[in-house]
């Protein structure tokens, strides 16, 4: 499992997860070490996450108290930004033979995506989002 996130023209490391994302890994080992700083160089983002359970978890959310945060529908998972770079990282990986060559593939191109579809995507979805919401 990977975790990253983009935003209209950057993107943060990418974090390779080896086993199951735990509520206490995603809070200690995601928000501490990467989403508050890559949020804090950035005064007028706002972090987009799903509703998966370790992200709504309390100790989650207490992390996140001090970021401005965008309320996630229940209904909407195509409205992540992400996915698609997700999808399109899926279908250019290959076919590793081992999990270090994995890793090595999955950094080397989420190094490579080219920032424009970041904006795209991003802005994309924020007219995505206002639709959803005004219905």
């Amino acid at each position: 499992m990977v975790w990253g996130a983009i935003t209209y023209n950057t993107r943060s490391p990418l974090v390779l997860i080896h086993g199951t994302m735990t509520t206490h890994w995603y809070a200690h080992d995601i928000l501490q070490p990467h989403v508050l700083p890559f949020m804090q160089r950035l005064p007028r983002a706002i972090f987009q996450q799903d509703n998966a359970r370790s992200y709504t978890a309390r100790v989650s959310q207490d992390y996140l108290r001090t970021v401005k945060t965008l309320p996630w529908p229940a209904r909407f998972p195509d409205l992540s930004p992400i996915k698609h770079i997700w999808d399109h990282l899926g279908w250019q990986v290959g076919l590793p033979t081992s999990l270090n060559e994995l890793e090595a593939r999955l950094q080397q191109m989420w190094n490579k995506i080219i920032l424009k579809h970041h904006t795209e995507l991003v802005c994309f979805n924020a007219r995505s989002y206002h639709i959803v919401h005004s219905c």
